[in-house]
């Protein structure tokens, strides 16, 4: 089925979801990430194993 819009042109399907990335830091200091929610577009027919086009940038003060 497609979901049409007020004026029946195809309306493309978004699907939003929310998962947790576990950080293990055997340090004192916490890890700071330079934003607080990330985003990313996955392909209708990507495979399994699809790459996510996602950089996440984290600063440690144990360096």
């Amino acid at each position: 089925a497609t979901e049409l819009n007020d004026d029946r042109t195809p309306s493309p399907a978004t699907v939003m979801t929310t998962f947790t990335i576990l950080l293990i830091d055997k340090n004192d200091n916490p890890p700071r990430f330079n934003s607080s929610e990330y985003r990313v577009l996955i392909p209708e027919l990507a495979q399994v194993g699809f790459a996510l086009p996602l950089y996440i940038q984290v600063e440690d003060k144990d360096e």
